[in-house]
């Protein structure tokens, strides 16, 4: 084949080259937009989320209980842990006034 063919075929061969890298950079392209096109309502989010980072917060901290009395915690602790047991105690009542109460016959397991 003379030197003008080879030209000829390496130019086609080019050409069938370049068109499929556009072929590929063209879905790709499409790609990226969908992508983006997603991505906008999340950086929206982002960027809100980043002013609020950023932004100066005035923190009052708490003032330190350390040195106070314990007393009236100790105290406040004990009236919960009585209510507590008080409540378990009521529940205990309940349950043994239903227990006494209670007619074998007229269970639903009986009745099904």
């Amino acid at each position: 084949m003379p030197g003008w063919g080879w030209a000829l075929v390496w130019v086609g061969l080019s050409i069938a080259a370049i068109g499929y890298f556009a072929w590929i950079a063209a879905g790709l392209f499409r790609s990226a937009k969908g992508v983006f096109r997603q991505l906008e309502p999340t950086l929206a989010k982002v960027t809100a989320l980043s002013e609020d980072v950023n932004a100066k917060v005035d923190y009052q901290p708490s003032p330190d209980n350390l040195l106070d009395d314990p007393g009236p915690h100790i105290a406040n602790y004990a009236r919960l842990r009585k209510t507590k047991t008080d409540e378990a105690a009521k529940r205990q009542r309940r349950l043994i006034n239903k227990l006494i109460d209670f007619k074998p016959e007229e269970s639903e397991i009986n009745n099904a």
